[in-house]
């Protein structure tokens, strides 16, 4: 049974030191703004300046007397620090208002930095179970798709004496496969080196589904096939060769390709054994150079008895 896959939630993305970024700001036009207001300008005593009068005397006789002119200025300040002597007149309830609200805004900020640190905690942790979860599903899947895919095989058999190739597009896996196409070619080519001597037929196969109870079978026939080509293939020089391509869908979403190559060729039996009747068999063409050096050295033997 195909596995099904549940919507995977997608993390939230975590969220940004943005809002981090506009507490520290906001806090720091707070305490700016409340030192301006806090900060007074030393008010600076500035020097006096006495300008100078002319006194002057009419006499009242023949002539005036000039009185010298005497310039008098205002004594110098003494420069204390204005600002040691100056009283602060702000209210006791307006200080402690100030200070409250330093407070308080501290505070707030420090609230604030711990809940951004428990949302990032959070959201990390989710992201980190999101991901624990997506791999995890992607493993189930994966195994249920290696025990239960689709696999799809063509075999092709001639029965002892006859002209025809049966052929059958099967599936062995647990689950149907979806569009399904092959392409076969049925051919007749000599041992062992393999090469085609005779191409019999090519075709195409498809079909929307295959179950595995129900595989698709189709008959080629070999023409001019007959009983000196049966003579060959029991003395192991020729064989009827099913070669082609295969694609299909397992089932899974995942497409398979894969090429075959099969030769129907006799296997003859042990001398002593009986009866003496040479068996068929399927063997995959890359097979060949490993497989038929023992059965020609049964065919020697055979022959010397």
């Amino acid at each position: 049974m195909a596995l099904e896959r549940e919507p995977s939630s997608s993390s939230q993305n975590s969220s940004e030191p943005r809002g981090l970024l506009y507490i520290l700001l906001s806090a720091f036009a707070f305490f700016s703004g409340w030192l301006l207001s806090k900060s007074r300008t030393p008010n600076e005593a500035g020097s006096e300046t006495v300008s100078p009068q002319d006194y002057t005397r009419e006499g009242s006789g023949r002539r005036q007397i000039g009185l010298p002119i005497v310039a008098q200025s205002a004594p110098t300040p003494i420069r204390a620090n204005q600002a040691d002597r100056r009283t602060d007149d702000t209210p006791r309830w307006k200080k402690i208002a100030e200070w409250s609200i330093a407070a308080a805004t501290v505070g707030l900020l420090i609230i604030n930095i711990f809940l951004w640190w428990s949302t990032q905690k959070a959201a990390n942790a989710a992201k980190s179970a999101a991901e624990t979860a997506e791999k995890s599903f992607k493993l189930a899947r994966q195994r249920a798709e290696d025990s239960d895919e689709a696999i799809c095989n063509v075999r092709g058999e001639v029965e002892s004496g006859s002209n025809v190739e049966h052929l059958t597009v099967s599936n062995a896996g647990k689950v149907p496969a979806h569009t399904v196409g092959v392409y076969i070619e049925v051919s007749r080519n000599s041992l062992p080196s393999n090469e085609r001597i005779t191409l019999f037929q090519s075709l195409d196969i498809s079909q929307d589904e295959l179950r595995g109870e129900s595989p698709i079978l189709k008959d080629v026939v070999l023409s001019g096939f007959g009983e000196p080509d049966w003579k060959k293939i029991n003395q192991i020089r020729e064989a009827v060769v099913v070669s082609g391509v295969i694609k299909y869908e397992n089932g899974f979403g995942s497409v398979r390709h894969r090429t075959f190559c099969q030769a129907f060729l006799s296997q003859p039996a042990n001398p002593g054994d009986s009866p003496q009747t040479p068996l068929h068999v399927l063997v995959d063409c890359d097979r060949l150079p490993t497989f038929l050096p023992p059965l020609y050295e049964r065919l020697r033997k055979q022959a010397q008895h």
